[in-house]
């Protein structure tokens, strides 16, 4: 059964090459506006990754005006990684739901394999962007180092300490892919209960919501390295954001699998 869910798993990833071209060029146009704003001489690959993740400085008071300083390329890769699950569920059309149901057997087991296909289709789309930074950084001769140089430091988050690159890799990338594990579930969880488009724009609406709210519950924190405490003294915790990931995504798992056993898959 575990091979059978990979092969499906593998053939709708194919289905979908299109939207990672997509995920390509939105990251090679970070790259090109990290140029436009940086005026170092040398750059590094953790600086574009870093680049890519820097969001926008914590907000101390609500003012819906702020929102408009977002930075427009963070936005709409986020954005766009959550178009790409949306479109991967309307692609299930009700009569390949039923042969999914009836090739998989069980219904546990068909959700096993939307969560797999959602977590598998993430990762992806985060390889190419790591890959697509690195081609980048390598054409340009840059240092293909994941610790980001002093000037980046300076630059773009204010700080004087150095970081490892160890350290900033996790905190620019294994954060963010952990938390768009969790926004990734919830959309897909939230498709059993409404229609696509409004679990679409609730996602969208939790993100935007974490510019306001520098807190563990926005996981949409830890998407943005000026949220984190590399940048912000009291930017919001790893431990506490980790200890999160978990729990949430282990409950909509469990929500998830509860309504898929009692869902009206003919209607």
């Amino acid at each position: 059964m575990g091979k059978k869910i990979n092969h499906l798993t593998a053939h709708q990833q194919l289905r979908h090459v299109p939207y990672y071209i997509g995920t390509s060029l939105l990251t090679f146009m970070c790259f090109l506006f990290f140029f436009k704003e940086s005026t170092a001489s040398e750059f590094s690959l953790g600086d574009i990754l870093g680049y890519i993740s820097l969001g926008i400085n914590p907000i101390t008071a609500f003012d819906p005006s702020q929102v408009f300083k977002l930075p427009l390329l963070w936005v709409s890769l986020y954005i766009y990684l959550l178009f790409v699950l949306l479109r991967i569920s309307l692609s299930f059309s009700s009569t390949y739901d039923y042969w999914m149901l009836f090739v998989l057997k069980k219904r546990v087991t068909y959700w096993c394999y939307q969560v797999q296909l959602t977590c598998s289709t993430i990762i992806g789309h985060f390889c190419l962007i790591v890959l697509t930074a690195t081609l980048c950084t390598f054409v340009m001769g840059g240092n293909l180092s994941i610790e980001p140089t002093k000037q980046f430091l300076h630059i773009f988050l204010h700080r004087h300490i150095p970081v490892s690159g160890t350290y900033f890799f996790i905190q620019a990338i294994v954060f963010p892919l952990l938390v768009c594990f969790v926004v990734g579930l919830l959309e897909v969880t939230l498709m059993y209960f409404f229609y696509a488009s409004i679990s679409y724009l609730l996602c969208i609406g939790y993100l935007i919501l974490s510019t306001f709210f520098t807190s563990p519950l926005f996981l949409g924190n830890y998407l943005m390295l000026l949220k984190t405490r590399i940048a912000a003294g009291e930017g919001v915790s790893n431990g506490v954001g980790l200890l999160m990931i978990i729990c949430s995504f282990i409950g909509l798992f469990i929500v998830g699998m509860k309504k898929v056993e009692h869902w009206d898959y003919l209607n």
